[in-house]
């Protein structure tokens, strides 16, 4: 005889997935990314700081050059 007492309950685990990194952000997602403003970014790839890809007129900032800028230290950005 087989009731809901003789029954184990299942065990549900659940496994945190870190999500992966896009490989290419956008003007807008870089400066968010970084917490400058998108001024700030544009002033820094004028400055040859980050290297951009170039897709058209659409201008995109490889995440390892992100994670590049993040890790070392800088000046304070001077937009007049």
């Amino acid at each position: 005889m087989n009731n809901s007492q003789d029954t184990l309950p299942s065990i549900v685990t659940t496994v945190a997935v870190a999500p992966v990194p896009r490989m290419l952000y956008s003007r807008d997602e870089a400066a968010y990314q970084l917490c400058i403003s998108t001024r700030a970014l544009d002033y820094l790839i004028e400055k040859k700081e980050l290297t951009v890809r170039r897709m058209g007129r659409k201008i995109l900032i490889p995440h390892n050059e992100l994670l590049k800028f993040s890790r070392k230290d800088h000046d304070a950005v001077a937009i007049n």
